[in-house]
């Protein structure tokens, strides 16, 4: 059994955008695979799942990757993120909770 954390989370009227930091070319590990997919499963209408990519010294994003119940999607540009994380949020902001 392994621990493992999550780098980040934002609530907006119930919805959550999970966040896992990571360098370029540092990968995850099979327990934070198996973590987040997990966690991605609780409720897709509610719950996004992320991996970004950057300098976390700097905050400057390179790219990201969507994690969803059928697993980790392909490699996206940093403008994808910023294009991605505006449209969650708009549409969490627009929602009601529960």
């Amino acid at each position: 059994m392994g621990v493992s954390d999550i780098d980040g989370v934002i609530e907006r009227n119930g919805h959550f955008l999970f966040m896992e930091t990571k360098r370029e070319g540092e990968p995850l590990s099979k327990g934070q695979e198996i973590m987040l997919t997990q966690l991605a499963k609780l409720n897709p209408s509610r719950v996004r799942v992320v991996i970004v990519y950057g300098d976390r010294t700097t905050g400057e994003v390179a790219g990201y990757q969507r994690i969803t119940e059928k697993g980790i999607q392909p490699r996206a540009s940093a403008k994808a993120f910023e294009v991605a994380f505006k449209k969650w949020f708009k549409y969490a902001n627009s929602s009601r909770r529960y």
